[in-house]
C-alpha cells in the first residue's frame, strides 16, 4: 500500500512538473517590425535572417546588428511590445510569464496588458529587472546593468549573488528614475532621477513602437499569435510555483528561483530601509494598481478624464506634479480596461498627457538650473549631441585690441 501511494505521488509530481514545459511551448513571440538586418538561432536554424511576421519560441536566440532593431509583440493584439536594440543579445527563456536574457545591447519593453498576476523580466548577467506591466530598459553594456522606468508602475530591480541567484531584497525604482548594478554580487544602487536626454530616448523608442503599429494597421496586417485570452487561461491552468522548471533537467543553471515581486508600499519600504539605509518617509496611502479602478460607469470617467486633459493642455500652471502623476495613471488604466471603441480616444489623451508633463519637467528641471548653466552653450550642446558628439564649451576669441 505505502509503495503504491509512494508511486502515485511520484507520478504526480512528475506531470505537475512537466506541465508547465508544455504550458511554456504553447506560447510565441512574434517579430512585429524590424529595421536593418537581425537573426534568429535555434535547433533548426543557426543565424537565420529575420523577416517581418516570424514567429518565435521558448530558447530562440535574437541578434541585432548595427543600426538595426527588431520590435517583438507577445500577444496578437500587441498590447506588449519590446524593442531590442543595436547591436544585442537576447535569448527568451521563458513566455508568460516572460523571461529575456539579454546577454548584451539593450531592451525597451512597452507593456500595456499583461494578463493577470503574470510578470515580465529581463535579466543580465548581474541583475533581473521585474515587472507586473509598466515601460522601461534595460541595458547590459561594458559589464553593467542600467535600468530605467518611464511609467507610474514601479519596477523591482534584484542583484544577482556570485551564483547567479537573485538577491533577497530589490531596489524599486518609480517613474523617472533609474538605478545600476556594476558587477555580479553587488546590490543595485540607490534610486537617482533620469536626465533629460535619457528620457527623450525613451520617448523616441514610445513612439517608434507606436508608429509601426499604426503602420501594420493601415496595411491591414494582424497578430499571429496567441491572444490575452488565450494567455490568461494557460497561466490559470499552470500550477502555481513551476513556472521556471527547466528544460535543462534538475540542477540545470536555468532553473532559477523567480524573485517574489513585492508591491506597493511593502516593496518601497523593503527596498529603502536596507539600500538606503533608513525608513520611508510618510507617505498618502496609495491602493495597489489592481485596485485601483473606477466605482463609476466608464462613460462618465472618459468624460471627466476628457476634461482633466483638456484644462492640463491649456492651462498647465493650475497642476502640479502629483496631479499630473495621477492624472496619468488615472489615464494609462483608463487605456488597459477600455473596450475598443474608446481605445484611441484614450491612446490620444494618454499622449497628450505624457507630452504635457514631459514639457512641465523640461521647464521645472530648466528652471532649476543655475543662470549661468541656462545661458552658457545650449545652442551648441543642442547641436554637438543631434549629431552624435559629445558638447564642446565656447571659448571666446581674444580681442583684436589687446
Amino acid at each position: 500500500m505505502r509503495g503504491r501511494l509512494l508511486g502515485i505521488f511520484l507520478a504526480g509530481a512528475f506531470f505537475a512538473g512537466l506541465m508547465p514545459m508544455a504550458r511554456a511551448e504553447e506560447f510565441y513571440c512574434e517579430v512585429m517590425g524590424l529595421e536593418g538586418v537581425a537573426t534568429v538561432t535555434n535547433q533548426s536554424a543557426n543565424g537565420r535572417v529575420l523577416e517581418e511576421g516570424d514567429v518565435l519560441k521558448v530558447d530562440d536566440v535574437i541578434e541585432v546588428g548595427s543600426g538595426s532593431y527588431v520590435d517583438l509583440a507577445y500577444d496578437r493584439e500587441w498590447n506588449n511590445v519590446t524593442r531590442v536594440e543595436e547591436n544585442s543579445k537576447i535569448r527568451i527563456r521563458s513566455l508568460y510569464p516572460t523571461t529575456l536574457e539579454l546577454e548584451s545591447g539593450g531592451i525597451y519593453a512597452k507593456l500595456k496588458a499583461l494578463p493577470k498576476e503574470s510578470t515580465f523580466d529581463v535579466q543580465t548577467p548581474t541583475a533581473i529587472a521585474s515587472v507586473r506591466g509598466t515601460e522601461y530598459r534595460t541595458t547590459f553594456l561594458e559589464g553593467e546593468t542600467q535600468i530605467y522606468n518611464f511609467s507610474d508602475s514601479d519596477v523591482s530591480v534584484y542583484g544577482l549573488d556570485n551564483s547567479g541567484r537573485p538577491q533577497a531584497t530589490p531596489v524599486v525604482i518609480r517613474n523617472s528614475e533609474k538605478t545600476q548594478v556594476i558587477k555580479r554580487g553587488q546590490a543595485p544602487a540607490p534610486p537617482r532621477r533620469m536626465e533629460v536626454l535619457e528620457l527623450q530616448h525613451a520617448e523616441r523608442f514610445r513612439q517608434g513602437i507606436e508608429a509601426m503599429i499604426r503602420d501594420n494597421v493601415s496595411k491591414g496586417r494582424f497578430g499571429k499569435i496567441q491572444d490575452l485570452k488565450t494567455a490568461e487561461k494557460g497561466r490559470t491552468e499552470t500550477p502555481k510555483g513551476n513556472a521556471l522548471v527547466s528544460k535543462e533537467g534538475e540542477g540545470g543553471e536555468r532553473a532559477r528561483s523567480r524573485p517574489k515581486i513585492l508591491s506597493g508600499d511593502e516593496a518601497r519600504s523593503a527596498a529603502e530601509n536596507i539600500v538606503v539605509g533608513g525608513p520611508s518617509q510618510p507617505e498618502s496611502a496609495e491602493p495597489d494598481r489592481e485596485t485601483r479602478m473606477p466605482e463609476r460607469g466608464p462613460g462618465q470617467d472618459v468624460n471627466k478624464m476628457q476634461e482633466d486633459v483638456q484644462r492640463l493642455n491649456d492651462n498647465p500652471s493650475q497642476f502640479d506634479a502629483d496631479k499630473v502623476q495621477q492624472l496619468r495613471r488615472q489615464v494609462d488604466e483608463a487605456v488597459q480596461n477600455s473596450p475598443p471603441e474608446q481605445r484611441q480616444l484614450l491612446e490620444k489623451m494618454q499622449r497628450q498627457v505624457n507630452e504635457t508633463g514631459q514639457r512641465m519637467m523640461n521647464e521645472r528641471r530648466q528652471r532649476e538650473r543655475p543662470q549661468g548653466e541656462q545661458l552658457s552653450g545650449q545652442k551648441n550642446q543642442s547641436t554637438q549631441e543631434a549629431k552624435g558628439r559629445p558638447a564642446t564649451r565656447q571659448v571666446p576669441k581674444p580681442s583684436k585690441d589687446h
